[in-house]
């Protein structure tokens, strides 16, 4: 019965099948432009019906010039093979899956010359049938450039830049060392071979003297970017018998012409008897950009087919995993990316023009709404901004984009595997599930202190959490043996033009991130940054992630320890690690963490602020433990964790100044980052948060970049607070009664000791006598290179104990408990400096010959920016404006004329 029943059905469908073959009429729609191919990839001809509907049924026959010129024929639910001609054999196929929504595209690998031409597609039902036309060609580039020289019959020295077997006439461009376009004083000679290729022949006359030539040869079909070779050459007239020799070796290493230009820099230094100007390392760079330039092709025709295997659902998690990293490359030159994809007929002239608008107006976020209109159509137009995207990166070389192709070539089909891993917790016991969760809410905890400061003591101000307040700072990666890097230089670096393209940023997020090429992901990571720049902060935020359960869910536990507390431990020579582990964490217990610390693969310790650590760190192994229940010196604990011999296979995450960084073993760390703070676009982004406004926050902005000296301090965060705190009350205030805006740092920094004043006016009726204790303390942690101030011993040798709930006080010092102490340091060292500075003009006892003296003799400028804010504030207006809270400051015009005499030496 059920046989029989079973043939019933297959014949009712099959009757379905011919009924639906026999009434429905339909176009076959194929591209309105060529396709273009090179020889050897494998390339999609294009073909669907209107409507889409399901050609199962149906007969699909594609050909070339006539009928029975099969290339493949679908027939009768199965591809016919003994019809198709010879040199198709096993290169052909349609999309099976697809054939329900009318998809009869066909797939031709290993394209080869004789299969450019044109093709029909054919496809029947019944009484209707309907074909499409489409235009393969076939592009092939030719090989290498060889560069020759010879001289004319008028004696004029030349160069010849030759190449064979073009399928159609390639671009030239002649540059020399200097990146100058040479290529108008060139003549070009094209002629074709018994194949019907083209033979390229370029010749250009050059001067007698030292240069470095390039020339690119580049296909001018629609897809330039894709096919490109160079030739380079060194010419050298002149020169001594020795660099005769030299020259001749390096022109054997014709491939390595990286190489071969690095070689050339060394020449400058040598005593060769050439006459030549000095030589940038610019241009140098630049024509090394060009050389590899010709070598990205390979990478984005590798990409092309990775990315159009994936299918669409893939396809859009892909896309949506990379939309930050996306938009943040497209931003840099959208107008490229646009005119690509209007190119292809994605987009129409009015929708780009649109797209830029918006990108103008809202940066990155502008460019990530496009990808999520464009996420919203289907993979063919995905795959074309996918596409377009790795020929702009071939056009414009960026070590973000490459990142990006590489991650999805190498890692192809297992990509999504990879992303779904990382952000997968893995599977956890009952009783470790609970104790993970109970260790979650800890962290959470710890991390809302951050969330609900009101550092400007604003009432008005509303409580908004890390998450959304928080601005994405610009994290960058690093050659750890780079000196500029270690001198904490690097932003004099990215003043240069184009610096900042050229920098591979680096996500928070993905810090551990394993790379294709690796069996592990990294497990010593180093983030350096000069004070201010956002390291803690950063920290803060990758906590509360992982709290949260959107980040770093492949740790199951993470452990922040403070360098700076790991000092007040001095007292106790001696620690285990699940003893340290305990004291900070209570709702651990030493089974439990004896459970947790079997799995090291598992656990993140983040060691924060590198640079307070007052203990010198020792890497001998013989100063190294390896069980985590013996007990050691805490420095020991340190160095065995970044040297993996405790808990091997753990995660160690160590923030640091670049001074510090000395006293680390570097060879031991896998991955080097720079936190590098704000770049223009997220400064703006920071003033639009800080104000909760969006159109204030561009006004203050505004009024920053007017001026030079404040703009630029705002790449670090910290100063971006201080300055928003200061602006706020401006901003607020109407424009006949708020007077000039702020033009100086001391302006700025009184701005905003004006504004916790008057925000606490009534709570506090003794500002004066806390101001003067807190400007002591704060030049006391100058002097003796304090600032980490104990609630026990200089909060209370300053006074400062019985206002240590106050509100006042909270809008200077950030407060950090544990549970053994509480300390306080100023939010900004920049700020202690400044109060140290105001102590002079609070309390005229303090003697501003004995600073001046110490400024002197000090060798490491300890003093120099206390000494200047003194300055600033002999010179400040605003000043006059705190002296209305506080009263007239005794002994001003001594403290005043001393700054004076300070600020005109």
């Amino acid at each position: 019965m059920k046989v029989q029943n079973g043939w019933s059905c297959s014949v009712l469908f099959l009757l379905y099948m011919t009924h639906v073959a026999l009434t429905q009429k339909f176009d076959v729609i194929g591209p309105s432009t060529d396709i273009f191919a090179l020889l050897g990839e494998d390339v999609t001809l294009p073909a669907t019906l209107s409507p889409p509907l399901n050609v199962q049924g149906f007969e699909v026959r594609w050909v070339r010039n006539d009928f029975y010129s099969v290339i493949l024929l679908y027939q009768n639910f199965q591809i016919r093979n003994e019809y198709q001609m010879q040199t198709y054999k096993g290169r052909t196929a349609l999309f099976p899956e697809e054939l329900v929504s009318g998809n009869v595209s066909l797939r031709l690998q290993d394209v080869r010359i004789s299969d450019g031409g044109l093709y029909r597609c054919l496809v029947a039902s019944g009484l209707w049938n309907d074909e499409a036309h489409i235009t393969l060609n076939v592009e092939v580039v030719g090989t290498q450039p060889s560069i020759s020289i010879s001289t004319a019959e008028d004696q004029q020295t030349r160069l010849e830049c030759s190449s064979e077997k073009w399928s159609s006439r390639p671009e030239v461009t002649w540059r020399d060392m200097n990146g100058v376009d040479m290529t108008s004083q060139s003549t070009l000679t094209v002629q074709r071979d018994d194949e019907g290729l083209l033979r390229v022949r370029s010749i250009i006359p050059i001067k007698r003297e030292f240069n470095v030539f390039s020339c690119l040869m580049r296909s001018n079909t629609t897809r330039p970017a894709y096919q490109s070779k160079m030739g380079v050459y060194v010419f050298s007239p002149n020169i001594s018998g020795w660099s005769v020799v030299f020259w001749l070796l390096i022109g054997l290493c014709v491939t390595a012409t990286v190489l071969l230009i690095l070689k050339w820099r060394g020449m400058t230094d040598k005593k060769a008897t050439y006459k030549t100007k000095a030589v940038d390392i610019l241009p140098v760079w630049n024509l090394r950009k060009e050389i590899e330039m010709a070598q990205h092709p390979a990478l984005a025709l590798k990409f092309s087919k990775v990315i159009n295997g994936f299918s669409h659902e893939d396809l859009l998690k892909i896309t949506e995993y990379y939309k930050p990293q996306l938009a943040y490359v497209m931003n840099f030159d959208i107008s490229s990316v646009l005119q690509l994809l209007v190119t292809k007929r994605i987009l129409n002239n009015d929708e780009a023009k649109g797209v830029k608008v918006k990108e103008e107006s809202e940066g990155t976020p502008g460019v990530e709404s496009f990808i999520d209109e464009v996420m919203k159509k289907d993979k063919a137009v995905l795959v074309s901004l996918w596409e377009a995207l790795a020929e702009e990166f071939v056009r414009c070389p960026s070590p973000n984009v490459k990142g990006i192709l590489d991650e999805v070539t190498e890692w192809g089909p297992d990509l999504l595997k990879e992303i779904q891993a990382s952000a997968q917790s893995p599977p956890l016991e009952p009783h470790i599930k609970d104790t993970h969760e109970t260790h979650r809410v800890t962290v959470s905890e710890s991390t809302r202190p951050l969330d609900d400061q009101h550092p400007s003591g604003d009432s008005l101000t509303n409580v908004v959490g890390l998450e959304t307040q928080y601005t994405e700072l610009m994290v960058i990666k690093q050659d750890i043996k780079d000196e500029l890097v270690k001198a904490g230089k690097t932003q004099e670096r990215l003043e240069e033009e184009g610096a900042i393209k050229n920098c591979e940023r680096v996500w928070t997020e993905q810090l551990f991130k394993r790379r294709p090429q690796s069996k592990t992901p990294p497990k010593i990571i180093v983030v350096s940054g000069v004070a201010g720049t956002g390291k803690t902060t950063m920290v803060q935020k990758i906590m509360s992630d992982w709290a949260r359960g959107t980040q770093y869910q492949r740790f199951v536990f993470v452990f922040l320890f403070k360098f700076r507390e790991l000092n007040l431990l001095d007292n106790e020579p001696q620690m285990s690690l699940t003893a340290l582990i305990e004291r900070h964490y209570k709702h651990l217990t030493r089974d439990k963490l004896m459970e947790i610390l079997q799995k090291p693969e598992s656990l993140l310790f983040i060691l924060d602020g590198l640079e307070e650590y007052k203990r010198k760190l020792n890497f001998t192994d013989s100063q190294l433990c390896s069980d985590p229940d013996i007990e050691v010196p805490v420095h020991i604990l340190v160095t065995s964790l970044v040297s993996q011999t405790l808990l091997k296979g753990c995660s160690v995450l160590i923030t640091s100044r670049p001074p510090a960084l000395g006293s680390l073993d570097l060879e031991r760390v896998d991955g080097f980052v720079e936190v590098v703070g704000f770049f223009p676009e997220q400064r703006l982004m920071y003033f639009k948060k800080f104000f909760g406004d969006a159109d204030v926050g561009t006004k203050g902005f505004q009024c920053l970049e007017s001026n030079a000296i404040l703009y630029s301090m705002c790449f670090n965060p910290s100063y971006c607070w201080i300055i928003c705190s200061a602006l706020k009350s401006h901003l607020m205030t109407p424009e006949e009664e708020c007077g000039a805006a702020p033009s100086t740092v001391t302006e700025i920094f009184v701005m905003f000791l004006h504004n916790i004043l008057t925000n606490h006016r009534q709570e506090d009726k003794d500002q004066r006598r806390v101001l003067i204790s807190l400007g002591k303390m704060a030049y006391y942690g100058v002097d003796n290179k304090t600032h980490v101030f104990n609630e026990k011993q200089e909060m209370s040798t300053f006074g400062l104990q019985p206002v240590l709930s106050s509100s006042f006080l909270s809008g200077f010092l950030h407060r950090q408990s544990t549970q053994e102490h509480t300390t306080y340091t100023f939010y900004q060292f920049t700020l202690q400096e400044f109060m140290a500075a105001c102590s002079f003009y609070f309390d005229p006892s303090g003697g501003v010959e004995e600073l001046l003296k110490k400024r002197d003799s000090c060798k490491g400028g300890r003093f120099e920016i206390v000494t200047r804010f003194l300055a600033g504030l002999a010179w400040c207006p605003v000043l006059k404006t705190v002296e209305g809270i506080l009263g007239e400051f005794e002994g001003t015009d001594h403290t005043a004329d001393t700054g004076v005499g300070e600020a005109e030496s």
